[in-house]
């Protein structure tokens, strides 16, 4: 008899113990999120950087882009100016990256005491979402300009032969409102 009242004792410790084990086991990370709202979900994003370069190092220089295209494979341009490239990213996690290559032109003739060189350069992340709106959220410019003697050329040259270097992963955040950039 005082066995079965102690296991009567037991009992309600049991019935909480076991309805806790329940609770935890249906709820995990891997769930998930609850209560998207559809309408405020991204669509996608968009990157767009703007380069440009001054006269004297078009005239100096080769310059080329290589970067992660839309399709994800990776494209090589000439820039011969104003440079401006908008890369979207519709699946996520996406990575992008971007180098720019300066080469001394072959025979080039150093004609002037000094010369204007650098880099202008604006990027900014556009978010788009389900329901048509937008949100500019992530933007850069700067300005690179400045003065180099013809007798250190050759070391800008050798200096800046990768000029801009962009590399990143966006992704989504947890209920798809907005994305997570993380740079490499």
């Amino acid at each position: 008899m005082n066995m079965l009242k102690d296991k009567l004792h037991r009992l309600p410790y049991c019935l909480m113990a076991i309805a806790a084990l329940t609770l935890s086991a249906g709820c995990s990370k891997d769930d998930p999120v609850k209560d998207i709202d559809e309408s405020n979900v991204v669509a996608y994003a968009s990157y767009t950087v703007k380069l440009e370069y001054p006269a004297d190092e078009l005239a100096l220089f080769d310059i080329t882009a290589e970067y992660t295209s839309t399709t994800g494979g990776m494209t090589t341009e000439t820039i011969n100016g104003v440079w401006s490239k908008t890369i979207d990213f519709r699946t996520f996690p996406a990575d992008f990256s971007l180098t720019v290559r300066l080469k001394l032109k072959e025979g080039v003739e150093l004609t002037k005491d000094h010369y204007e060189l650098g880099c202008n350069q604006s990027r900014k992340m556009v978010v788009h979402y389900a329901d048509g709106s937008t949100d500019a959220g992530d933007s850069m410019s700067s300005n690179g300009s400045l003065s180099v003697a013809a007798d250190k050329i050759a070391q800008y040259a050798e200096k800046h032969s990768e000029d801009v270097k962009i590399a990143f992963t966006v992704d989504l955040n947890a209920d798809r409102s907005n994305v997570v950039r993380t740079d490499k």
